[in-house]
């Protein structure tokens, strides 16, 4: 029973760990992506797909984080 919840403990840090780093990296690598591009590309599209972009990130990288410490 203790070394269930100590493994289970180990398994909530490790998800919280990798998650930060990852949701750090990938909205930062998508963000500067962004700045990077000419104002023209922002005029052809609505603030709402962008938006939508960024949740995907997040979304993907949650599904991801899970499966790599859940095996």
């Amino acid at each position: 029973m203790l070394l269930q919840t100590a493994i289970g403990a180990v398994r909530s840090w490790a998800t919280t760990a990798l998650a930060t780093s990852l949701n750090f990296q990938w909205l930062g690598n998508a963000f500067a992506h962004l700045m990077r591009l000419p104002l023209p590309w922002f005029e052809k599209r609505h603030l709402g797909d962008i938006v939508s972009r960024f949740g995907s990130i997040q979304t993907i990288q949650k599904s991801l984080t899970t499966q790599f410490v859940e095996g």
